[in-house]
C-alpha cells in the first residue's frame, strides 16, 4: 500500500524524511505517497492524477557524506500504463542487498510551477538558480538558469522563505541544499539535503569608509594590514555575543587591490541583536537600505537588551583601556627590527585602532542620544580641530620669520598627522614642510617670495617623501582641508562641553595618538626598505609599502626571495586596474565581475587565447586537456591507453552527473555549458575539484592533448600551449 508523508519516520533515507519533516513544521510540500522498494505497489496511488512523478529514496543519496547528486531515477510519468514500468526502473535503481532493494519509492504530483530551481543557504548567505516551469534543465547540466547570489534581507518574500526552511532544519544541516517550485499560492520545498561545501557568499562590500581615509587605491601594505587586523573584530563582538565566532566571518575582504569593509557581517549583526540596519551605513556611509532596514525587530530586540547593555559597558571600559594598548603598542614598535616585525606591529596598531574605535562609535551612540534627549547643543573642541585652526592661523603671521617659526612649532605638535594619514605609506606633514610653506606663502596677506628653507637662514632638509619616491606629485595641502574628514566642528568651550563631550575628545585624541605611532612605523619600515635598497633588493625605501603579507614575510626571511620582482608585480596588478570602474557599495559578485572582465579584455589584448566562464572554485591548476563528448567513448579509450593521465584536464561539452565517475582521476574540468547549481558541479564542488562550467566553445578551440590552465580566481580557461 502506498503509505501518506505523515507516516514516514526513518532518518536512514534522508531524502524523504527530511521531506516529512518539513511538512511537519508548516511548511509546503507536495502531496506524497511511499512505499518501501521490495514492497512498491505497481498501481498509482487514487489521489495523485497524472501527470506525476516517481522518485528514490535511498540509503545512499542526501547524507552527510555525499549527495550522489543526480545519481538515481526520478521519472515523469504522463500516463497510467507507463507507472508500473517506471516504479520499476525506480525500484531497480536503488542499492541492493541479496536480491532485495534498499530504500523507498515515493510518489509525488508534478508541480505546476510558474518558477523552480535550486538553492543553497547557510543561514544568512544564499545562491540560487531559477528558470521558468521545471527545474530539469537546471538539474542537469543544460541550462545555467538565472543565478543570484547574496544574503538575507529584511521585508522579502524570499528571505522569510529560506529562514523558516532553515530552522526545521538548522540543528542538523546547517548547510541546505534546496529544490524548490513557485506556483500561484508560493513557496513549495521539493527537496532539502545537506550542502557538503561551503555556500559562495556574495557580501555586501563597501569603499565607503576606507577610500575616504585611506585614498584610492591604497597601498598593498595597508590592505594586507587591514585585512589581516579585521579578524579582531568578531572577537571584540564575540565577548559580547559568542555565537558570532561560529560565523566564520571577516572585517575586510581584499578584492582589486582594495580592502573593502564587509557590510553583510554588520547587517547578520544587527539582524541578530534587533537593531536597524541603517545603523551600520548612518555610522560609516554607504547606502541604505529600505523602510525595514531602519525599524527594530522588537521580539529580538527585547532578548538581547542584556546583551546590548553589555556592549556599552565592554565599549566603555575599552575606551578607558585605549592608553593600555597604546603603552604595549610602543613596546611592540620598539622592538621591531626587521621589516616583517614592523609589518605585524602595524597589524596590531591597525586590531587596536578597529576595536578602540568600534568601542567609541558605541558610546558616542548612546551618548548622542542622550545629548537630544536632554536638548544639549554644542560640541567640544578637539584636537583635530585645534590643529586646523591653529594652521589657519598661520597664514596671518605677516613676518616670514616669525611665520617659519610658527610653522616649525606647529609641526613639533602635528608633524605626525597628514593628508589620509591612515596609510603609513603616505607623507606625514613633518615630511610636507615645503609644500606647508608654499601654502602659507601663498595665503598670506604679505606678498613673500617662496623659499624651501626658512627665511632666518635655518635649514630644513627635505625628508622621503611620496613625491619623490613614488613617482607621484604630492597631494595639495591648503588650510581648508589640513584637518582630517572625521574632526569635530567648534560651537563650545571645553568648559561647556563638560561630561556630554567627553567621548569626541577622546575619539579624537586617541586618533592623534595612534597616528604619533603610525609616524613610528613608517619611520622604522622606510628605514628597513633603506636596508633593503643598500642590499640592493629594492629600487627605493618607500617600495616596502608595495608588498603584501607573503611578501614581507618573504623578502625577511628568505635572502634569494626577489622583492624587486614582487614590486614591480604588484606595480603592474595597480596599473592593470586604471580605468576600471568600480563602484562604491556593491555585492562581491557585482565587484568580481567587473575585475573579471577587465582581465579578459587585457589577456584578449595580450594575444591570449582565453574563454570565459563561471568558476565553482578560487583554485588556479594547469594541465593537459583531454576533451570528449560520450563518457563510454572516454572509458573505452582510457582502457586501451592505461586510464587516465591524473594531470589531465577534461573538457566536455554538457556535464551531466553521469561523468562524476571520472571526477577523481582528473585534474580539473571545462564545460561548455552548464551552472554552477547543476548536479554535476554540486557533486564538482563536493569533491573540491577545480571547474569553469558554461565556457562557450572551448570544446571546438581546444584540442586533446594542448597544455591548459584553469583560473578560478578570474573564471577563465587559458590556451597556454597548443600541441
Amino acid at each position: 500500500m502506498w503509505q501518506p508523508l505523515r507516516r514516514f519516520d526513518d532518518p536512514a533515507i534522508p531524502k524523504l524524511h527530511n521531506l516529512a519533516r518539513a511538512g511537519a513544521r508548516g511548511l509546503r510540500v507536495p502531496r506524497t505517497v511511499w512505499a518501501r522498494g521490495r514492497e512498491a505497489p505497481a498501481k498509482p496511488p487514487k489521489d495523485i492524477s497524472f501527470p506525476l512523478i516517481v522518485r528514490s529514496g535511498s540509503p545512499t543519496e542526501d547524507t552527510h557524506e555525499t549527495s550522489n547528486a543526480g545519481q538515481l531515477l526520478s521519472l515523469v510519468v504522463k500516463r497510467a500504463e507507463d507507472f508500473a514500468d517506471s516504479v520499476r526502473r525506480v525500484v531497480d535503481a536503488l542499492p541492493h542487498e541479496r536480491g532485495e532493494a534498499l530504500g523507498v519509492v515515493f510518489v509525488q504530483p508534478l508541480v505546476q510551477a510558474r518558477e523552480a530551481g535550486i538553492a543553497f543557504f547557510d543561514g544568512f548567505y544564499f545562491e540560487r538558480t531559477a528558470a521558468r516551469g521545471g527545474n530539469e534543465a537546471l538539474t542537469s547540466g543544460k541550462d545555467r538558469g538565472e543565478v543570484t547570489r547574496g544574503h538575507l534581507g529584511r521585508g522579502d518574500a524570499w528571505s522569510e522563505w529560506l529562514s523558516r526552511v532553515h530552522a526545521v532544519f538548522a540543528d542538523d544541516i546547517p548547510r541546505i541544499d534546496i529544490e524548490y517550485a513557485e506556483d500561484d499560492d508560493g513557496l513549495v520545498l521539493l527537496q532539502a539535503r545537506h550542502a557538503l561545501f561551503p555556500i559562495a557568499r556574495s557580501e555586501t562590500l563597501s569603499l565607503a569608509n576606507h577610500k575616504e581615509i585611506l585614498g584610492d587605491p591604497p597601498s598593498p601594505w595597508i590592505v594586507s594590514v587591514l585585512v589581516e587586523s579585521g579578524r579582531e573584530v568578531l572577537d571584540f563582538f564575540a565577548q559580547i555575543d559568542p555565537g558570532v565566532r561560529a560565523w566564520d566571518e571577516a572585517y575586510a575582504i581584499e578584492l582589486g587591490e582594495r580592502a573593502w569593509m564587509n557590510f553583510s557581517f554588520f547587517f547578520r549583526l544587527m539582524d541578530r541583536w534587533g537593531l536597524p540596519r541603517a545603523f551600520v551605513t548612518q555610522g560609516v556611509g554607504g547606502e541604505g537600505g529600505g523602510d525595514a532596514d531602519h525599524a527594530l525587530i522588537p521580539g529580538r530586540f527585547l532578548r538581547n537588551s542584556f546583551r546590548l547593555l553589555r556592549l556599552q559597558a565592554t565599549s566603555v571600559r575599552t575606551v578607558l583601556d585605549a592608553q593600555n594598548g597604546l603603552a604595549k603598542l610602543d613596546a611592540l614598535i620598539g622592538d621591531a627590527t626587521s621589516l616583517l616585525d614592523v609589518y605585524r606591529a602595524n597589524v596590531s596598531a591597525m586590531g587596536l585602532a578597529i576595536r578602540t574605535n568600534f568601542a567609541i562609535g558605541g558610546v558616542l551612540s548612546g551618548v548622542s542620544r542622550v545629548r537630544r534627549a536632554c536638548g544639549v547643543e554644542g560640541t567640544a573642541r578637539v584636537v583635530t580641530e585645534e590643529m586646523m585652526h591653529r594652521y589657519q592661523a598661520l597664514s596671518s603671521i605677516r613676518s616670514e620669520r616669525a611665520r617659519a617659526r610658527a610653522l616649525d612649532e606647529w609641526l613639533a605638535e602635528y608633524g605626525h598627522r597628514g593628508p589620509l594619514e591612515s596609510d603609513p605609506c603616505r607623507p606625514r606633514f613633518s615630511e610636507l614642510r615645503d609644500l606647508l610653506w608654499s601654502d602659507l606663502s601663498a595665503s598670506s596677506p604679505v606678498t613673500a617670495k617662496t623659499s624651501s628653507t626658512s627665511p632666518n637662514g635655518a635649514s630644513h632638509a627635505r625628508a622621503p617623501s611620496q613625491a619623490s619616491s613614488s613617482r607621484t606629485a604630492p597631494e595639495p595641502v591648503a588650510p581648508s582641508h589640513a584637518a582630517p574628514s572625521h574632526a569635530a566642528s567648534s560651537a563650545a568651550s571645553d568648559d561647556d562641553a563638560g561630561l556630554f563631550f567627553w567621548i569626541d575628545k577622546r575619539r579624537e585624541q586617541f586618533r592623534d595618538d595612534l597616528m604619533r605611532r603610525w609616524q613610528d612605523l613608517r619611520t622604522k619600515a622606510l628605514a628597513c626598505g633603506a636596508a633593503l635598497v643598500a642590499d640592493g633588493r629594492l629600487d627605493s625605501p618607500i617600495d616596502v609599502f608595495w608588498l603584501r603579507a607573503a611578501e614581507i614575510e618573504a623578502v625577511t626571511n628568505d635572502a634569494t626571495f626577489d622583492a624587486r620582482a614582487a614590486v614591480h608585480e604588484a606595480r603592474a596588478r595597480r596599473e592593470s586596474l586604471a580605468g576600471v570602474e568600480l563602484p562604491l557599495t556593491a555585492s562581491r559578485h557585482t565587484i568580481t565581475d567587473a575585475l573579471a572582465t577587465a582581465g579578459q579584455a587585457r589577456a584578449a589584448a595580450e594575444g591570449k587565447r582565453v574563454f570565459p566562464g563561471i568558476a565553482l572554485s578560487a583554485a588556479v591548476v594547469e594541465g593537459t586537456a583531454l576533451c570528449a563528448n560520450d563518457l563510454t567513448e572516454l572509458l573505452a579509450a582510457s582502457s586501451a591507453t592505461g586510464g587516465i593521465d591524473g594531470e589531465s584536464i577534461l573538457i566536455v561539452g554538457a556535464l551531466e552527473p553521469s561523468w562524476a565517475v571520472v571526477f577523481p582521476r582528473v585534474r580539473g574540468v571545462v564545460a561548455e555549458i552548464g551552472g554552477e547549481l547543476s548536479h554535476a558541479s554540486i557533486l564538482l564542488r563536493e569533491a573540491r575539484k577545480p571547474a569553469v562550467v558554461n565556457c562557450k566553445d572551448v570544446l571546438r578551440a581546444i584540442r586533446t592533448g594542448d597544455r591548459v590552465r584553469i583560473d578560478g580566481s578570474r573564471g577563465v580557461v587559458e590556451l597556454v600551449n597548443r600541441t
